[in-house]
């Protein structure tokens, strides 16, 4: 395929069932996945001679138009030897479709605006059995904990179906701002996403927003903070960040949505409190369900230490 011009490519074999965006991720894996959205939302992308979503499942025989990319970004650096371990270390378990990380806090689940190299990138080059990897789900950068990797398309298709059809079980820690007093919290309150400035996507309630469920439990309080478990029931973007703002609670550390008039002994936290602490799921294709548990790492734990003895 010629990057400097238009091509036509024919859905076949493995790629029928894909989403259009990792459809188009497979050929331009150097590309910022945000170029990719901007070219299918402009229309440049075509899925016989119709404009498409990004999720739209692509079906055998359909040709996509692929519009010429031009872009500095050409080639994905090199691995370090610093985030080959660190990946590595990171697997908390394989099978012959998937691999489950404890992603750490502050790395990029893929390359994109500021950022010439992410997870998915690095992993490709840790080991030739990894080189077909993608993503089946996303993490925010500054979340930590569970991300599940599929190492094979039809994988993807199998586990993409499952978080569809709320099928796996996710649990979250949280470190949140003030005195969490209901032992369980239930909340319904729909999404909406704003238009992205710089790159930066805002989360919203809005009433016209998307149905989005998340359940939550306290685990302990300490007064002036407090540690939660959360179980979201839906997979919106920054879901449990944004409910927790609503519910007047944001997590600690979150730059984005905590407000202004927020309790500030916590303002120079380097990280965002929040870290993906377990999923339930098919780790094959036979279906045969997990519970992969990633640890907290020093900082969260050390923070939780601090928190005790204040």
């Amino acid at each position: 395929m010629h990057l400097n011009k238009v091509n036509l490519v024919t859905v076949e074999g493995p790629q029928v069932g894909q989403r259009l965006d990792n459809f188009l991720m497979r050929f331009f894996r150097s590309v910022p996945r945000a170029h990719i959205y901007r070219l299918i939302r402009k229309g440049q992308v075509r899925v016989d001679k119709k404009r498409c979503k990004p999720e739209y499942k692509l079906s055998e025989g359909e040709i996509v138009r692929v519009p010429p990319v031009r872009v500095s970004v050409s080639v994905v650096p090199d691995l370090s030897v610093k985030l080959r371990e660190q990946l590595l270390k990171s697997v908390l378990h394989e099978t012959n479709d998937c691999i489950v990380l404890n992603k750490p806090s502050g790395l990029a689940v893929h390359l994109g605006t500021g950022v010439n190299i992410g997870l998915i990138e690095g992993l490709r080059q840790v080991k030739s059995e990894w080189v077909n990897a993608e993503l089946a789900h996303r993490l925010d950068r500054e979340t930590s904990g569970c991300i599940i990797i599929s190492k094979n398309n039809q994988y993807l298709r199998f586990i993409q179906d499952k978080f569809r059809e709320h099928a796996l079980r996710k649990e979250y820690l949280a470190v949140v701002h003030g005195d969490w007093s209901d032992d369980c919290v239930t909340v319904q309150a729909p999404l909406l996403k704003d238009k992205e400035t710089a790159g930066q996507a805002i989360v919203r309630v809005k009433k016209d927003g998307k149905f989005a469920k998340t359940q939550f439990h306290l685990e302990k309080s300490f007064g002036y903070a407090s540690l939660i478990k959360a179980f979201p029931k839906t997979g919106r973007t920054h879901q449990i960040r944004v409910h927790c703002q609503h519910l007047g609670h944001a997590i600690v550390g979150d730059r984005k949505y905590t407000p202004i008039d927020c309790d500030h002994r916590f303002s120079k936290v380097s990280r965002l409190f929040l870290h993906s602490r377990a999923i339930t799921f098919p780790t094959t294709l036979q279906g045969d369900s997990k519970r992969i548990i990633a640890p907290i790492d020093r900082s969260f734990s050390d923070f939780l230490e601090l928190l005790r003895q204040i």
